[in-house]
């Protein structure tokens, strides 16, 4: 009976120490991952897509081309995952904003904020430009992109719209149009200038008033409102 407890604690052990092993080698795969990406990141700003290949990503971010290869399958793949890195921190926003469940009208203003923000940022700005001119070249990739950024982002806020709708927030009969609506709404001359390279940097204030009048009239066209008193 004691050899048996024995046998049972060595093997609970090993398993417990080959499942170690593993996370280990989890948590060092994430780390190469994570280092391949700000790399990719970094070159793709500085020399633009095709100026850089996949071995100066290897040799910034160190690891080996098989690693990169199995991560990423190919260049391509690896600016697919720079792009998504740079937009889960705003959805991840966007989604802590919801879940403070304010009023609708202040939601609508934050996620404006939010989503102002995450187009106005430099680098987010310059990276987007290096995801416009190769969706230009590669239409599977740009239909990718669409599919693992804006669609998800659509599907949130037509959630959010829906769930106001049924609570009787809103007059919203569909959701997922009123989502692209919104988002219309606010990507306006700004930002398009922005993208296209524009370096004037105009009055703050104009930004502020452009949310707020996008918001405004998104609102009223939709009859969001506030949660009775």
């Amino acid at each position: 009976m004691y050899a048996t407890l024995r046998v049972k604690q060595d093997l609970g052990s090993r398993v417990e120490t080959a499942l170690d092993v593993e996370d280990g080698k989890t948590d060092r795969r994430e780390q190469r991952r994570r280092a391949m990406i700000e790399a990719a990141r970094k070159l793709f700003l500085e020399r633009g897509f095709d100026a850089v290949n996949v071995s100066d990503v290897v040799r910034r971010s160190g690891g080996s081309l098989s690693t990169l290869y199995d991560l990423f399958e190919n260049k391509q793949g690896l600016l697919a995952a720079v792009a998504l890195e740079h937009h889960s921190t705003g959805t991840e926003r966007i989604d802590a904003i919801i879940a403070q469940g304010e009023d609708p009208p202040a939601t609508l203003a934050a996620i404006a904020q939010a989503i102002h923000e995450e187009c106005m940022h430099p680098g987010k700005v310059g990276m987007m430009r290096v995801v416009m001119a190769e969706s230009l070249r590669s239409p599977d990739f740009a239909q990718r992109l669409f599919e693992t950024l804006h669609v998800p982002l659509v599907e949130r806020l037509a959630r959010l719209f829906a769930g106001w709708a049924e609570a009787g927030l809103a007059d919203i009969s569909d959701a997922r149009l009123a989502a692209n609506l919104f988002l219309g709404l606010l990507l306006y001359g700004h930002q398009m200038r922005a993208f296209v390279g524009e370096r004037h940097d105009p009055d703050p204030a104009l930004y502020e008033a452009a949310i707020r009048d996008s918001v405004r009239l998104f609102a009223a066209g939709y009859n969001v409102r506030a949660r009775p008193a």
